[in-house]
């Protein structure tokens, strides 16, 4: 027998689209569960980076600060909501996992994502209400499912931190695999995997997005040649930071400087 009653709070149901995201350092009273349907979005929270591509969800906990920023278009699905078991444990508290996670299915997800959407959208009643509760539980079981088969690794939290650090202060210098592995103390091959587990990305993928940031910002505040931007950013060339900005924004460099050129001139900056 099973006796275990779980009290759910469903506070918001919604997408969202958008062509770049700004959201400064927030702190919700609820858990926001946001699913990136389109694009990839930067997270800050509790000292540490991470980065979710489509396909992954974020799960920012209760009361936690938290801070996202995307520089492309995209389309997210998210959700707020509570669980607790008695007057107060959280329910998700039980099952650490990590803020970003790859979805090995998305669109299981996106199918239980849109039965509860249109449950929400419904007029109120009480089989609405147990409808949608029990849409979102399935929702937090698809996310939940493929971390709790994971086996965990004790540390992994603060070696990742030391590496990601490492990473943004040498983001102009040549950085492999074997090199950040070692920093983390761990077989390249095993921290490639528990890397992959925690941010929903390769190291290597979460490095050059990394430097396409700061590529991002160096042709937002200066006008620095290409040449100049991609030495100091760790680009071989010119002409590769061309092709790896090109083929992550669907623009290139310089189209992407006069756009922002002229969005400044249409707010008056």
């Amino acid at each position: 027998m099973i006796a275990e009653q779980i009290q759910l709070y469903l506070y918001e149901v919604s997408k969202v689209e958008y062509q770049h995201l700004d959201l400064p350092f927030r702190r919700v009273p609820h858990w926001i569960l946001s699913y990136v349907q389109q694009g990839h979005v930067y997270i800050s929270a509790k000292g540490e980076e991470s980065l979710a591509q489509t396909g992954c969800v974020m799960l920012h906990p209760a009361n936690e600060p938290f801070k996202e920023w995307a520089h492309t278009p995209g389309v997210h699905w998210w959700c707020t909501f509570d669980a607790m078991i008695g007057t107060n444990s959280d329910f998700l508290r039980r099952y650490p996992a990590p803020r970003v996670i790859a979805l090995p299915n998305p669109l299981v997800f996106e199918q239980v994502f849109a039965r509860l959407e249109s449950t929400w959208q419904a007029e109120a009643s009480a089989w609405r209400d147990a409808r949608a509760v029990a849409l979102i539980l399935e929702l937090i079981d698809v996310v939940l499912e493929p971390i709790q088969k994971t086996p965990s690794d004790h540390g992994v939290p603060e070696r990742f931190t030391r590496v990601i650090a490492h990473m943004k202060n040498n983001l102009q210098n040549p950085l492999n695999r074997s090199v950040l592995a070692e920093l983390a103390n761990l077989h390249p091959t095993h921290f490639d995997r528990v890397f992959r587990a925690r941010y929903g990305v390769s190291p290597m993928t979460m490095l050059r997005d990394l430097r396409l940031r700061q590529v991002c910002q160096r042709l937002e505040r200066s006008d620095d040649t290409l040449e100049l931007i991609a030495a100091d950013c760790g680009f071989q060339s010119a002409a590769y930071l061309s092709r790896v900005f090109q083929a992550t924004f669907k623009q290139s460099c310089g189209q992407y400087r006069r756009m922002l050129k002229a969005a400044q001139a249409g707010y008056g900056a």
